[in-house]
């Protein structure tokens, strides 16, 4: 049986070295109701810059 650790992938700990960090834009209003979603998205640009 294949898995993903036998074809070279893995999970390291959020703080060793990485090359890059996927973020995934809140866009959902379910997940972010009333009046979250304006603020949360000022974080992540927060994040990105």
């Amino acid at each position: 049986m294949t898995t993903p650790s036998s074809l070279g992938y893995r999970m390291p700990a959020e703080w060793h070295t990485h090359s890059g960090t996927l973020l995934s834009w809140p866009q959902n209003a379910e997940t972010w109701p009333d009046d979250r979603l304006p603020r949360v998205e000022k974080v992540y640009i927060n994040i990105i810059k």
